[in-house]
Parts: structure tokens; C-alpha cells; sequence
């Protein structure tokens, strides 16, 4: 179903922070970039992006997007470049909240539970936060 990378998985944990201090705004919503979700993934950027195109039927309308060229460029001196790396010649997809089920379903395997329950967590967070200060 998917390609690993063939670096072994770190052994530190990830937590909910560390993926709240990846995410970005885009289009008025809290996203993942598919380089981010590759690496924690431990997939090559290229088998991430090929089994979410082989699978849209799990996927929401609007659950996630490619960057346009201004997109790309807007946030690409806000982050981590390196955070990136594995795009080569193709703007990164983004994906929203409403993806994080359908990706843990298509990316599910031995170990990844956890790493699972987290980004959803993250996400939630994030979005508890947000509402918190808006009132």
C-alpha cells in the first residue's frame, strides 16, 4: 500500500505540541503539509502523495488541497525548509482536519497507533484553543 523510507522510526515520542508547532493556516483552515505527514509517517514523500491519489473515495470534499505557486511561496520563509525536502518539482498538498481519519485508516500500520491518536489530538487541541480565544 505504501513505501517506507528506509530510515528506522525515531524512537522519541512525538507529541501533541510538537504537531501543533507544524501545523499551518491556509485557506481559513488548520492543515498538515504531505512532507510533514510523510516524515512522521516514515514514507517517502513521492508513496504518501501517490496512495492518497489512489484512494479519494475515503477522503471528505475539501479535506485536502494542493498549495497554489503563491501559497507555496507565502509560507515557505515561515517554516522549517527542511520540513519540505522530498517536494522536488510539485507544490505540496495540504491536508485539514477532516483528512486525519481517512489518512489514519490508509496509513494504519504496526506502530503507527499512537502517532495516530496524537495528530488527531493535536488537531482537536488546536481547534479547542482557537474557539477559547475567540470566545
Amino acid at each position: 500500500m505504501f513505501e517506507q523510507t528506509k530510515s528506522k522510526p525515531p524512537k522519541e515520542f512525538i507529541s501533541e505540541d510538537d504537531i501543533e508547532r507544524l501545523m499551518l493556516t491556509l485557506r481559513g483552515e488548520r492543515v498538515l503539509l504531505s512532507q510533514q505527514l510523510a516524515t512522521l509517517y516514515h514514507m517517502k514523500v513521492k508513496a504518501f502523495n501517490q496512495t492518497v491519489k489512489r484512494n479519494p473515495r475515503f477522503f471528505p470534499d475539501g479535506s485536502f488541497f494542493q498549495l497554489t505557486m503563491e501559497e507555496f511561496r507565502d509560507i515557505f520563509l515561515q517554516i522549517d525548509t527542511t520540513s519540505l525536502q522530498g517536494s522536488g518539482r510539485f507544490l505540496p498538498y495540504a491536508f485539514t482536519f477532516d483528512a486525519i481519519i481517512p489518512l489514519q485508516y490508509l496509513m494504519k500500520r504496526h506502530g503507527t497507533d499512537e502517532l495516530n491518536y496524537t495528530i488527531f489530538r493535536a488537531f482537536l487541541n488546536k481547534k479547542r484553543r482557537l474557539e477559547a480565544l475567540l470566545g
